[in-house]
């Protein structure tokens, strides 16, 4: 009985897990699919340089060369210190590539959506008017709330200590989810006000927005690539964040140094980045879709 029970036990175990992640399994997939053979678009030297970087970065964790680049890149492009115009216009820039490729992505997976965009004024006429009145907007608004937060961070706290780490992933995609929320929110009652959408309804705009972002989450409409657009925002952090924690667990790294050796990642550095964007993925839709349980 001892061990039935225990075999039931672990069994019920490796359900709850299966169950935890089967969601998040979709955005791996698109990651996989993306970035997989992507090391075949870069030259020789710009492998080398990725792939040095990476293994150092997971060899010599305290001494990473990829968290001081990416800090820099903080620094130097999203800095309180800019100018106003020239912050606006790096986070729209940011804003408006990642929805790009995100949108290549959703393309790619939805059959028949192109074709019909193509062949079709008025489906034109109102996915362009979704894509930049609420699709960017919103994005915009979530990423430029969250870089004037990292420049906040940069310049006040060391985001190079360990401890930190996981609450600055933690509370970094609690935050924007819910920004996003927010955001998305008003946006479809400024389009049931002005365009008509939702039946000119308030309420069933309100209504509509959380399970629309609960399937965003799954990567099963348009609004996937607003949100995992704000995702992308979080990466420097997040690497950043990955890399101290390395260094503070020395059986994590020991276990990313075998994985590492094990999988076949050597001399293909963007196959190390969609294995990071993967965890990431898994990471950003459990805590996103934790917020969107609790307020369901």
């Amino acid at each position: 009985m001892t061990m039935v029970a225990e075999v039931t036990s672990i069994t019920d175990i490796l359900q709850k897990i299966f169950t935890l992640f089967a969601g998040s399994t979709t955005i791996v997939g698109v990651v996989v699919f993306v970035f997989w053979k992507a090391d075949d678009l870069i030259s020789k030297r710009g492998t080398e340089l990725l792939d040095k970087m990476i293994n150092q970065s997971i060899n010599d964790p305290e001494r990473s060369e990829l968290r001081g680049v990416l800090m820099v890149f903080l620094r130097r492009y999203f800095s309180s210190h800019l100018p106003a115009l020239t912050f606006i216009a790096n986070v729209a820039l940011l804003t408006i590539s990642s929805m790009i490729i995100l949108l290549i992505v959703y393309l790619s997976k939805t059959g028949g959506f192109f074709t019909q965009l193509s062949s079709d004024p008025n489906a034109l006429q109102l996915f362009l008017r979704q894509f930049f009145f609420n699709g960017f907007i919103v994005t915009y608004m979530v990423n430029h709330i969250a870089f004037s937060i990292y420049s906040y961070l940069i310049d006040r706290v060391d985001l190079n200590l360990p401890k930190l780490s996981a609450p600055i992933i933690v509370l970094d995609v609690f935050g924007k989810i819910v920004i996003f929320i927010l955001a998305t929110m008003a946006s479809y009652i400024v389009f049931a006000a002005l365009f008509g959408s939702f039946e000119g309804d308030y309420i069933v705009a309100v209504q509509r927005t959380l399970p629309t972002i609960a399937q965003a989450l799954r990567f099963e409409n348009l609004s996937a690539v607003y949100l995992y657009s704000v995702a992308i925002s979080s990466l420097p952090i997040f690497v950043i964040s990955l890399i101290n924690l390395l260094v503070a667990s020395r059986s994590l790294a020991s276990f990313v140094r075998m994985l590492f050796f094990w999988l076949p990642f050597d001399g293909r550095p963007m196959r190390s980045f969609a294995a990071v964007l993967g965890i990431f993925g898994v990471v950003f839709y459990q805590l996103s879709n934790a917020v969107v349980s609790l307020v369901v």
